[in-house]
């Protein structure tokens, strides 16, 4: 029963997957950006379902895989800008250590993506597949994504997503479109609205049936105090009224990290118990277990247990999926990463238990994630590892993450020390030269903090400030 259960969870996530990658060729490995503050907000894990059913989609404590339909690179708030480094360029392999893919970004003066080349291994040559191009507005969210296909020796339209956004810069609406008989033909739209703190309140997706926007699913959230989100309901427009599908209830601890989440479906016009999330933490904040556990039979049952590893800076080693079967855990898949002094993640690998071993494992159920400063970044489907390399972004930050009510630098210039004052949760500080060389990481752990520079030479070092829901860049000047 539980290899049916769990056989059943990965084919709604592969639904999931290929309802994202319509069109796809087969042997394509799947890119996907994480979305950390546009679309939910970054605290808690969320488990997303746009299908409808019973599956879930398991994401990141710290940043959320987009559950729309998403292109395979930046928007909004993620653009390049909002990390120190971004990839340059990644390379897929398969369980026989072949490669897959070769995925390749270029930078504007800004340091925002302007193009995206995903290229296949054939006959030991790489050989052109997909191109994404990019559009920004003034303030670095972007307009227009448009993505060409390599097609007989030529690249031909393939798809275009257009977004407008509000003064906060949080995004309004999304318009995907694909290219039909010469021209760009209406697929669906999404519209969001938010509150005063920008937090997610609703989420509209809508189809183009008969030349006309018809209702298809929404999304309602509500937050505590802390902007912690306490519910999601999912719902989808049948028969001209909105119908429910889904509903989740979030608790958290003292320092809002995310505890329970009980998830709920709708079942003979009442709510019935779906799953139950359970999460445990280090002194640190940071994630150890996520125990979920199903709802069969009138009682609670255990499915699967994640257990995660990092190193001493924080960065996750390892993340070990166990399933439970026999009334015993037992070893099911598990995820390697490394990382460079800038912890950035060189290699990420996902393994397979087979035969009392873990083996090489590769499945279009599964992605492995690109992480750069402890943040989710990119999810890539259907690989066996990936090797990265990255671009400093240093000169391209923008004054903009420095400009908050909750966090506060002085004085600057400093000559031995400086204050942060912060009203954030989590706090971390790391202070990095203009060559993006980490030198200082510390801990903020209470509102006010002294920060000792008399070790550096004088100069210009740059800021980064992590919170639970926010990174802030600033420059300070050591006189």
């Amino acid at each position: 029963m539980k290899n049916i259960i769990l056989i059943f969870y990965l084919i709604i996530i592969s639904s999931i997957v290929f309802a994202q990658n319509s069109g796809s060729k087969s042997s394509n490995s799947y890119l996907y950006e994480s979305f950390e503050e546009n679309y939910f907000p970054p605290k808690g894990w969320t488990k997303i379902n746009p299908l409808g059913g019973n599956g879930w989609s398991l994401q990141d404590a710290n940043t959320i895989f987009n559950d729309l339909y998403t292109s395979n690179l930046t928007q909004n708030k993620l653009s390049s800008k909002s990390l120190i480094w971004n990839w340059d360029t990644i390379i897929t392999y398969d369980t026989l250590n072949v490669k897959q893919q070769r995925l390749t970004q270029t930078f504007d003066a800004n340091y925002n993506v302007l193009s995206l080349l995903i290229e296949q291994w054939l006959s030991n040559a790489w050989t052109s597949l997909y191109r994404y191009s990019y559009t920004y507005d003034i303030n670095g969210n972007i307009l227009i994504e448009f993505v060409e296909e390599w097609q007989s020796n030529i690249w031909v339209n393939y798809t275009r997503n257009t977004y407008t956004y509000d003064i906060s810069g949080n995004i309004l609406t999304k318009l995907y479109e694909q290219w039909q008989s010469n021209a760009w033909a209406n697929l669906y739209k999404f519209s969001f609205t938010y509150d005063s703190n920008g937090n997610m309140l609703t989420r509209l997706y809508e189809k183009w049936q008969n030349n006309s926007w018809v209702n298809y699913s929404r999304y309602t959230y509500t937050y505590d105090n802390n902007n912690n989100r306490l519910t999601w309901l999912y719902e989808q427009w049948q028969n001209n009224s909105w119908v429910n599908c889904n509903n989740s209830i979030y608790t958290y601890d003292s320092n809002n990290n995310l505890l329970t989440e009980f998830v709920e479906d709708w079942i003979n016009n009442a709510w019935g118990n779906s799953w139950n999330y359970i999460y445990s933490y280090d002194t640190n904040g940071k994630m150890l277990t996520w125990l979920g556990d199903q709802w069969l039979n009138s009682t609670w049952e255990n499915s699967f247990i994640h257990n995660y590893s990092y190193d001493v800076n924080g960065n996750m080693l390892s993340d070990v999926e166990e399933i439970f079967q026999n009334n015993i855990w037992v070893n099911f898949i598990r995820f390697i990463y490394t990382y460079d002094a800038n912890e950035n993640s060189l290699t990420g690998e996902l393994e397979g238990w087979q035969n009392i071993n873990w083996q090489p494992y590769q499945s279009q159920y599964w992605y492995i994630s690109l992480y750069s400063n402890m943040i989710k970044t990119y999810n890539i489907y259907n690989i066996y590892r990936y090797e990265a390399s990255y671009t400093s972004l240093i000169s391209g930050v923008d004054n903009k993450y420095a400009k908050s009510n909750s966090i506060t630098v002085y004085p600057n210039p400093a000559n031995s020390s400086f204050t942060i004052k912060s009203y954030e949760n989590n706090t971390t500080l790391k202070i990095l030269n203009i060559s993006g060389q980490l030198l200082k990481k510390v801990k903020v752990k209470d509102n006010e903090n002294i920060i000792d520079i008399k070790d550096l030479t004088k100069g210009v070092y740059l800021l980064e400030i992590i919170s639970d829901k926010n990174i802030f860049r600033s420059i300070v000047v050591k006189e």
